[in-house]
């Protein structure tokens, strides 16, 4: 698959400001480790194009009162955090995500709104990477441009660290988002905001516990091999323990390159060989629909579907067929928290790594409901951003307060 690459420069940005450290001297082990080449494996299905561009809008906004996310909005006390955490040197800032979905485009374009309030940050480079090659070359290629912080999304595993630490060493701010591909803080990065995989799978077995009681329970991950899928499912299987009544199809992951016809065509796999399967659980919700649809076609009752990264389409779906669902929400933030992060170490300030619990925000065995179905809303529109505003600023500052960010009352 190809891959997305994008930079902005601020207005009137016609040279390259003064670097506040130097990293020249461990350039080469930064260059070494971009002759690392190794296979890994495919992404999803969605394609996009090899570009560079000017960041459209790039003046920072006039006030924290009008600031918004891309998959939501933004109550005051996040807004003011931000304001309140802006470099105040100029900064380069890089981000290097995970295969290219809807979920993570939104994590990217949330981090961008981040950086237009802060008027330090000259330029933003991103792109999403679908191999541990192109990952790689990527975050070598963003410390050789000389950005000063880089957020990234090690999903191909501790193959990476190499290239993290190297940008370590050459001064560069690292912080990963989501996961951590195994990596030890102030060698492979500076502190990283990770997923709560304790609580992501302790939340999603107390809810089969609710709504299935006993039954077969199957785990669908993304692209094989997956980093934060083999954690998300390792959280699960130990939660599982504590309710001898629910089991796992299988130890693994099954594969479903977070595409909804990659969940729909491994699912109908799984039913055809294990026969009704009572619940199901996913580290991406959007694609869940797939599973819907499978069941549909074998003729059988609908499961209970636990997951994270939500979407409109899951609610569309929910008003016409029955199933039970649970969602944790925010999670397009994990890239934000991390830039905090980021922002907290360029001002010389205290910011441990943090494993981050997300809010869950629908939960049909307790009552706190699925939101109803819009029209003129793309149905990848994360779930989070079409509850009610109060319920999306409530599920923001749960996560950041989580991640142990104080905000102003």
């Amino acid at each position: 698959m190809s891959h997305m690459r994008h930079s902005f420069k601020r207005e009137g940005a016609e040279f390259e400001l003064p670097r506040f450290r130097s990293r020249f001297i461990n350039l080469v082990a930064v260059l070494a480790a971009g002759s690392i080449l190794l296979t890994a494996c495919a992404s999803s299905s969605n394609s996009a194009t090899s570009t560079k561009k000017k960041q459209a809008a790039v003046t920072p906004s006039s006030g924290a009162s009008n600031f918004t996310f891309s998959s939501g909005v933004a109550s005051p006390a996040v807004a003011s955090l931000v304001k309140s955490l802006c470099p105040t040197h100029a900064v380069k800032v890089g981000f290097v995500g995970g295969p290219v979905n809807p979920w993570s485009l939104k994590v990217q374009s949330n981090i961008q709104d981040v950086l237009n309030l802060c008027p330090n940050v000259t330029t933003y480079l991103h792109t999403n990477a679908s191999s541990l090659a192109q990952a790689t070359s990527e975050v070598n290629g963003y410390v050789t441009q000389g950005v000063n912080i880089l957020i990234v999304q090690p999903e191909f595993g501790p193959a990476q660290l190499t290239s993290y630490a190297a940008a370590v060493k050459a001064g560069v701010t690292v912080v990963p988002e989501l996961t951590t591909g195994n990596g030890k803080v102030g060698v492979d990065f500076q502190t990283y905001a990770a997923e709560n995989y304790t609580q992501s799978g302790t939340a999603w077995a107390d809810f089969f516990h609710r709504a299935v009681k006993s039954g077969k329970i199957v785990f669908l991950g993304g692209a094989p091999g997956t980093a934060s899928s083999t954690d998300f499912l390792n959280g699960l299987a130990t939660a599982l323990k504590a309710y001898p009544g629910l089991s796992l199809v299988q130890s693994t992951p099954v594969w479903t390159n977070w595409t909804t016809s990659g969940a729909q065509q491994a699912m109908s796999g799984l039913l055809a060989k294990d026969g009704r399967i009572a619940g199901v659980a996913s580290d991406y919700g959007l694609v869940m629909t797939g599973v819907v649809n499978a069941y549909k076609q074998a003729g059988m009752a609908q499961p209970d579907i636990a997951t994270i990264a939500s979407a409109e389409a899951n609610a569309c779906q929910f008003a016409t067929t029955h199933f039970g669902f649970y969602t944790l929400g925010a999670s397009t933030l994990f890239g934000v928290v991390a830039l905090l992060k980021a922002f907290q170490l360029e001002r010389h300030q205290s910011s441990p790594p943090a494993n981050v619990p997300l809010p869950g925000v629908v939960d049909t065995s307790s009552g706190q409901g699925m939101p109803a179905c819009q029209s003129g809303v793309s149905t990848d529109e994360p779930l989070t951003a079409v509850l009610s505003n109060a319920r999306q600023a409530t599920a923001e500052e749960a996560m950041l307060k989580s991640a142990g960010f104080t905000l102003s009352s």
